[in-house]
């Protein structure tokens, strides 16, 4: 048959699916191959499933007459196709034409339905290149399956209720314009060979992540047995609420618990971190878990805070659409600027009052979130604090507070002053070490003159640290993770930290780790960052500065002491507090960043060092104390 339909077998996508192919298929001819994909998933990539994907060859090609000004009346011929077809099933009075946007209606606002199709046309292309695919330039059509009424002619990939095989064909000449050789006019997405090569690797649109079994322990975390027994989420609404711990307490565990639950019962929670990283790490989670993480019913939706307030201030008009390409850095005095201006716009709103602006009715992608929950919330500027507050109200917010983590500045934000009504939760127990792991931080806290002052886990028996003195080398490798798999644990369920570049010797660890034929996620790489790992068998290589929330059964620290450095270098430069020295504070901030990549691991902590000095002699005097835990390596 010339029509294929593959993926989801239910849902009304499936249906619309069927419909399309009795619509095009008495117009194709017995060779001709189009497979429509439906739910095509894009695994990896920041964007939702895609409704229908259309790919297809046609021999040579499917005639139809032209509607474009060079083409009425002449004969065009569809040589193949590539294209994202969006599904929405809206009536009438929830169907808006803005321009040349088509926006629809959910209980929280109206979802801009062609931006919404451009950019999954920008992802597919990207999603096709990491698997080493063909990449053909995507098109969309929007089909309003329940619209009868008029379609602007400005609405040009639109399609209505009811629609012929020639009026789709006519849709895809006004997203793709003819080309003409000679006389002829013909349409063409790629190559033929390019789209059955698509064709036959569709299985990358319909993968699934199974758990692994570090995974299932976290899953069963989130779902189970953390909070079941309080009743936060009866409060919510009424006050703030802030969970407090050092690293390792499992606070973002706290916190998607509670998101999962909320959205359980039908709302949108917006998560917000300014760590990519940890974006990547819980959309994974997310698909795991098949909660939607775009969806205008409910959703969890997880987003660097940059980005989010990005969107505000252009929601709002206030960021130039340009503004990110400037010399391809990011425009953080622009960034400080527009946030003033907003918050001066803003001032003496509340919650309640700016819900009745038309820019907030508008813009659901920003506004329209029944709780936005803030990670590490002890690093936050104050300004984006109060544009929280007054977008979404203090009574609407859940806070993680790490105390003395800091990466962007050394000053704590408070989150309780502002907010009349609060509730604040103590996590004063270490949640993700084993207890041995704890020891051995505690001490290196005090050794470093920092304070991490976590209760030990006793029920969490093990862990154990391995010091590397000198380069970590693939016999090192190969043993490190044949304990590793021996525990029952994947590649993936391990993490990398290493420092800045510019504190490493070349080659890079990605590389090395391909050179001795091992798969990499590499989420030190601007190219990779915003995606997550799709397979077991992938190691996960983060930047220091990128650790904090992440874990993993082993984690290994490299060049711990060159980290140090940096950090204790940047504490030098940075303000010290009241009745401090210099030093003092540089010794203090460098502590305290070592920290976050020593909380990370679960039970395996390998601490690989480059040479003499402080992390040095704290290690040796660790491995002293603790012998039956600490091997020394050189």
């Amino acid at each position: 048959m010339p029509v294929q339909i593959v993926g989801s077998d239910v849902g009304e996508e499936r249906v619309a699916a069927e419909c399309l192919k009795r619509i095009l298929e008495p117009h194709l001819s017995s060779i001709a191959e189009l497979m429509i994909i439906v739910g095509a998933r894009p695994l990896g990539e920041n964007v939702e499933d895609i409704d229908l994907l259309l790919l297809g060859t046609f021999g040579r090609g499917v005639n139809f007459k032209g509607r474009l000004a060079d083409t009425t009346g002449r004969n065009v011929r569809l040589v193949n196709l590539a294209l994202i077809v969006e599904v929405k099933g809206h009536t009438g009075p929830k169907v808006n034409f803005d321009a040349q946007h088509v926006k629809v209606l959910y209980s929280k606002g109206w979802e801009d339905v062609t931006n919404k199709v451009f950019i999954q046309s920008r992802v597919l292309p990207e999603f096709l290149r990491r698997h080493g695919q063909p990449v053909p330039r995507f098109s969309s059509l929007i089909w309003l399956q329940n619209y009868t009424g008029t379609i602007p002619t400005s609405a040009v990939n639109v399609l209505g209720a009811t629609f012929t095989a020639d009026e789709f064909f006519a849709a895809v000449e006004r997203v793709r314009r003819p080309q003409q050789d000679g006389g002829d006019f013909y349409i063409a997405f790629t190559k033929n060979q390019d789209i059955t090569t698509i064709q036959k690797v569709r299985g990358f649109f319909h993968q699934r992540i199974p758990p692994t079994k570090l995974d299932r322990k976290r899953l069963e975390r989130i779902c189970k047995r953390l909070i079941s027994e309080q009743k936060y989420g009866d409060r919510l609404g009424t006050q703030l609420l802030v969970f407090r711990g050092r690293g390792g307490s499992g606070k973002t565990i706290h916190l998607l618990r509670l998101a999962k639950d909320l959205y359980d019962d039908g709302n949108r929670v917006l998560f917000l971190t300014f760590n990519k990283a940890l974006v990547s790490d819980i959309r994974r989670l997310l698909v795991i878990l098949d909660i939607s993480s775009h969806g205008f019913d409910r959703s969890v939706h997880i987003s660097t805070a940059h980005s989010f307030f990005i969107e505000m201030m252009g929601a709002w008009g206030y960021w130039p659409p340009e503004a990110r390409k400037r010399n391809g850095e990011f425009p953080a005095a622009l960034y400080q600027s527009k946030k003033n201006e907003l918050l001066q716009l803003t001032a003496g709103e509340n919650s309640e009052s700016i819900r009745h602006d038309p820019i907030f009715k508008n813009a659901p992608h920003v506004f329209g979130w029944d709780y936005v929950f803030v990670d590490e919330g002890q690093d936050w500027p104050e300004d984006e604090r109060d544009l929280l507050f007054t977008s979404f109200g203090f009574d609407h917010c859940v806070i993680a507070d790490g105390v003395d983590q800091f990466i962007r500045d050394d000053i704590s934000c408070d989150w309780t002053t502002p907010a009349p009504k609060k509730q604040i939760v103590p996590l004063r127990r270490a949640l993700r070490m084993e207890s041995s792991l704890c020891y051995f931080i505690r001490g290196f806290a005090d050794e470093a003159g920092a304070v991490w002052d976590q209760e030990v886990n006793e029920e969490i028996k093990g862990g154990q640290i391995t010091i590397i003195d000198g380069p970590y080398t693939r016999k090192c490798h190969e043993e490190i993770f044949q304990q590793h798999r021996e525990d029952g644990n994947e590649p993936v369920d391990a993490l990398f930290c290493v420092p800045p570049a510019h504190k490493t010797q070349p080659p890079m660890l990605a590389d090395t780790l391909r050179e001795w034929g091992y798969s990499v996620w590499d989420g030190t790489s601007k190219d990779v960052r915003d995606t997550f790992p799709t397979t077991h068998g992938e190691h996960r290589i983060v930047k220091y500065h990128s650790c904090r929330g992440l874990e993993g059964w082993t984690v290994v620290c490299l060049g711990l002491d060159k980290f140090y450095e940096d950090r204790l270098e940047k504490g030098l430069k940075t303000e010290s507090r009241v009745l401090e020295s210099p030093q003092e504070h540089a010794l203090r901030y460098a502590a305290a960043w070592a920290l976050i990549p020593l909380t990370r691991a679960i039970h395996h902590l390998v601490i690989q060092l480059d040479g003499r000095g402080t992390v040095y002699n704290i290690c040796r005097v660790l491995a002293g104390r603790f012998p039956g835990i600490v091997s020394w390596r050189s």
